[in-house]
């Protein structure tokens, strides 16, 4: 499995192994359930991102180094956040992006949701000050490539669209 160059924390790390390691058996046990083999492929994929996510919540502040999810980015992956014309590929360019500019975001919590099939999170940033709510910042669309992240689509407009997914405009510290 491709680690994005030593930039996996370790327990994303091992999130992503337990997975990787069980992802055959998992589908099984999906088909079974299911009855399908592409529900079942969409059951287990999106259980995979929702435990990435988990796993980059605990990306610190302060860290200089990228969460788990980065080691996920396909080669050619895209990041886009319409409307601003902000549109990056590659993972070199992605990385760099948010560890500068888009660093705003570490402490960052997301909420599991889907859009349009796709796996999707709520994204709410961290309080200015410390004991404050999470605000309500994004909604992550992502593109799957196989068992890698072909794009991060970050759409702003929560007070539209976090009301359409179920979202709150805010999480409790």
């Amino acid at each position: 499995m491709h680690e994005g160059r030593g930039l996996i924390n370790p327990r994303a790390r091992a999130t992503a192994y337990n997975l990787e390691e069980h992802r055959a058996a998992l589908t099984g046990h999906c088909y079974r359930m299911l009855g399908s083999a592409a529900e079942a492929n969409d059951a287990v994929q999106e259980s995979w991102c929702c435990a990435r996510a988990s796993a980059s919540r605990s990306w610190p502040r302060s860290s200089t180094s990228l969460p788990g999810s980065a080691g996920l980015l396909h080669q050619d992956a895209t990041l886009s956040m319409p409307p601003f014309s902000l549109w990056l590929r590659g993972h070199e360019p992605i990385s760099q992006w948010l560890l500068g500019r888009g660093s705003g975001c570490r402490g960052s919590r997301l909420v599991p949701t889907s859009a349009c099939g796709s796996p999707a999170f709520g994204q709410y940033r961290p309080p200015a000050e410390p004991g404050g709510p999470h605000k309500a910042w994004a909604l992550i669309v992502l593109e799957l490539s196989g068992d890698r992240i072909a794009a991060l689509n970050s759409f702003l407009d929560t007070e539209a669209l976090f009301p359409r997914f179920g979202l709150p405009s805010e999480l409790a510290p």
